[in-house]
């Protein structure tokens, strides 16, 4: 087995033994540079892993582009050559990817409880307004970072 091979082999152990459910994408339909593994470590979360052997691997540019693709996405690849940092990620406080008390509260804002609409005076029943709620979300996690 080559060295890269012994840290997927290693993942894939650890993977399973956390009970953590995870895909093989190495060499998936043809398509090259996709992370080696692609794990879903709890719910809304999704880690892909990109393997490499100890001291030496480096990831090609395709798989720098494909991995940028994934960080667009919301996220970001964890490249790996010793299977200590896979358990440092999962062992990791991990926040949610989102901001529940801000989202919360705008949730019940707009929440509809007649037809007269909801708190922002959007009335139009029937028709969502996802935009104007995300905006005010971006709005309020902005302001929380700004203090």
């Amino acid at each position: 087995m080559t060295p890269e091979g012994r840290i997927v082999a290693a993942v894939k152990r650890e993977l399973d033994k956390r009970g953590i459910f995870h895909i093989n994408l190495n060499g998936s339909n043809g398509q090259t540079g996709l992370p080696d593994r692609l794990a879903f470590p709890g719910p809304g979360r999704l880690l892909p892993i990109e393997c490499k052997a100890p001291g030496i691997g480096r990831v090609t540019p395709k798989q720098a582009w494909v991995h940028e693709q994934f960080v667009v996405a919301g996220w970001p690849v964890l490249v790996v050559d010793d299977v200590a940092q896979l358990r440092e990620w999962l062992d990791a406080p991990q926040q949610p990817p989102y901001d529940r008390e801000a989202l919360a509260t705008i949730l019940v804002y707009h929440w509809r409880t007649d037809t007269s609409g909801c708190g922002c005076g959007w009335a139009e029943l029937g028709r969502s307004h996802p935009e104007h709620i995300l905006d005010v979300y971006e709005d309020s996690i902005a302001r929380r970072d700004a203090a």
